[in-house]
C-alpha cells in the first residue's frame, strides 16, 4: 500500500505539469447525462502543445487514459474510471474564406451560429447539437440526413505518437461511424469545408432555418432532464427489405424517411413496442422522444444500461432489428 501511495503522488505531481488536476473527480459533473462515478485522475488541458506532450508521456508510461470532449453522447459507469480522464478545454477557431479551422474543444453549436455571421453555410443543421467539434467528428454526428462527413475537409491528429493530417476519405466515415472509434487517435483540429453565402436573401434563409431547428428541437426533444442525446443509431434498411417493413408503419413521416433514406427512426420503433415513458430506477425513456433516455432524478449508469438492454430485446423480438448504441459507454 505504501508503494501505491508514493506512485500516485508521483503521477499526480507529473500530471500537474500539463494542466489542472483533480483527484476522484465525479464524472457526473462533466457529462450531459449527469451520471458517472469518479475519475481517479482528472486533468484539464488548455494548450495543444501540453496536450500532445501529456498523451506522449502517458503512452510512454503505459498509463490508462480517456479523452473527454463536451461530455455528450457519453455514459460513464457507476464505478467511475480507474485511470486518467483528460478534459480538453481548447476552443479556439478561425473562420476561413470557405470554411472553419477549429480546435477539438470548440462547441459545434457555437460554430454553427457564428458561421452565418461570416457568410458561410453548410453547418446550420448543427445548431442544436451538444458537445464539441472533436466529438462530432469522432461519432460522425448527424441530423436530418446531414452528417459531419459531408463537410469535413481534413482532421489533424496524433496517432501512434505521430502527428498526421487525415483526409475525409482517411476518416472512414459511415453512419455515426469513423476510424476514430476503432483506433486510438487524438483529434487536435478539424478543418471544415463550407459554402460561401453570396446574397443577403440566402443568409436570411439560413438564419430562418436555424430558428426553425431551434423551435423544432425545443418542441420534440426532452426538456428539463439531463440526457446524452439519442441513445441508438437509426436502423438502416436494405432497399430489398423495405416492402417487409411497410405494413408495420402507420406514420407517413416514417414511411417517407424509409423510402428516401432507407432508415427507420429508432424512436418510432421504441414507441411501437410500448416503451415510451418506461421508467427504471431514476432512468426513463423520454415521453417526448423515445430515442432519448433521461435522468429523471438520481439515475445510475446501471439503470440506463438495464433500460437499454430491455429496449434492444423488445425491438429485436418484434421487428428482428438489432439496435446499435450511439452513446459511448466508459
Amino acid at each position: 500500500m505504501k508503494f501505491e501511495f508514493v506512485f500516485m503522488d508521483v503521477l499526480y505531481t507529473q500530471l500537474k505539469t500539463y494542466g489542472k488536476v483533480k483527484l476522484d473527480e465525479p464524472m457526473s459533473k462533466h457529462t450531459t447525462f449527469k451520471i458517472g462515478g469518479p475519475a481517479k485522475y482528472f486533468v484539464i488541458v488548455d494548450d495543444i502543445k501540453k496536450l500532445v506532450e501529456l498523451i506522449s508521456w502517458l503512452n510512454g508510461e503505459g498509463q490508462k487514459y480517456f479523452i473527454l470532449g463536451g461530455g455528450s453522447n457519453l455514459l460513464v459507469r457507476d464505478e467511475g474510471y480507474d485511470g486518467v480522464v483528460i478534459k480538453i478545454d481548447i476552443k479556439q477557431h478561425t473562420f476561413l474564406p470557405d470554411g472553419i479551422e477549429a480546435e477539438a474543444g470548440a462547441q459545434i453549436a457555437t460554430l454553427s451560429r457564428e458561421a452565418l455571421d461570416h457568410k458561410l453555410a453548410g453547418l446550420e443543421w448543427g445548431i442544436g447539437l451538444p458537445g464539441s467539434i472533436g466529438g462530432a467528428v469522432y461519432g460522425n454526428a448527424a441530423y436530418s440526413g446531414k452528417y459531419m462527413a459531408d463537410i469535413v475537409d481534413k482532421v489533424e491528429v496524433i496517432h501512434n505518437g505521430e502527428h498526421k493530417v487525415l483526409s475525409n476519405d482517411d476518416c472512414n466515415f459511415a453512419n455515426k461511424e469513423s476510424v476514430f472509434k476503432h483506433d486510438v487517435y487524438l483529434i487536435l483540429k478539424v478543418f471544415l469545408k463550407l459554402r460561401r453565402i453570396e446574397t443577403g436573401e440566402e443568409q436570411q434563409k439560413a438564419k430562418e432555418y436555424i430558428l426553425e431547428q431551434i423551435k423544432y428541437r425545443a418542441k420534440t426533444q426532452p426538456k428539463g432532464f439531463p440526457s446524452a442525446g439519442c441513445v441508438f443509431k437509426n436502423c438502416e434498411v436494405l432497399v430489398d427489405d423495405i416492402p417487409r417493413f411497410e405494413p408495420h408503419i402507420d406514420s407517413d413521416r416514417v414511411l417517407t424517411i424509409l423510402h428516401n433514406y432507407h432508415k427507420i427512426p429508432v424512436g418510432y420503433l421504441i414507441e411501437k413496442v410500448g416503451l415510451r415513458g418506461k421508467k427504471l430506477g431514476g432512468a426513463q425513456v423520454s415521453p417526448e422522444h423515445a430515442n432519448f433516455i433521461v435522468n429523471a432524478g438520481g439515475a445510475t449508469a446501471q439503470d440506463v444500461l438495464t433500460l437499454i438492454e430491455e429496449i434492444k430485446q423488445k425491438v429485436y423480438t418484434t421487428y428482428g432489428l438489432e439496435l446499435e448504441e450511439e452513446v459511448q459507454v466508459v
